[in-house]
């Protein structure tokens, strides 16, 4: 993934979520609350973060696998992941978002690599990835608690939707900076 292409898709993924409390207001919370026990944001965003993973773990050398064999490694996080839809199904969509804002916030970084100062913007997005990747991963009831207080009132859910628009405008002018400037050789 090249600088301008995260540009984008970080764009788009702060645009996507903004759409939701802009059009509805403070009747978006029902659907954030739904989000956070559904079985078929589970199975995309779990099922899709566990699969990022496991490609992940395919295409590392030798060297990084400690001396572990690759397809046991491959066994043992796929039987985790197979697992988690068995026994671990309460906020299993969250954290499978946290999983993939993780994974995002790694292919972000090694796409701004080497590329200062173009990168730096995409490296707070990360960063921010990071923070909320973790705290979704390991409290995803904190999901709930956060949209109970951004999308409480329609007030709040129009300010917050006025951020992630911000936020993905931001990405995109950067997206612009990158193709018109080009990264430094």
């Amino acid at each position: 993934m090249t600088l301008f292409q995260s540009y984008l898709l970080a764009g788009s993924i702060f645009l996507f979520p903004a759409l939701v409390p802009l059009a509805l207001g403070a009747r978006a919370l029902p659907f954030a609350i739904a989000f956070s026990r559904s079985g078929l944001a589970a199975v995309l965003c779990f099922g899709g973060g566990a699969l990022w993973f496991l490609a992940g773990i395919h295409m590392l050398g030798e060297s990084d696998l400690a001396g572990f064999s690759r397809s046991l490694l491959m066994g043992v996080f796929g039987a985790a992941a197979l697992l988690s839809f068995r026994f671990l199904r309460d906020f299993l969509a969250v954290r499978g978002l946290g999983i993939l804002l993780l994974l995002l916030a790694r292919a972000f970084l090694d796409a701004g690599f080497m590329q200062h100062p173009y990168n730096l913007a995409l490296s707070v997005v990360s960063y921010f990835f990071v923070l909320l990747g973790i705290c979704w991963g390991v409290m995803p009831y904190r999901f709930r608690d956060w949209a109970g207080i951004l999308l409480a009132t329609s007030a709040r859910a129009r300010a917050t939707g006025m951020v992630l628009v911000f936020a993905a405008l931001g990405c995109f002018a950067c997206a612009g900076w990158v193709a018109l400037s080009g990264p430094p050789a």
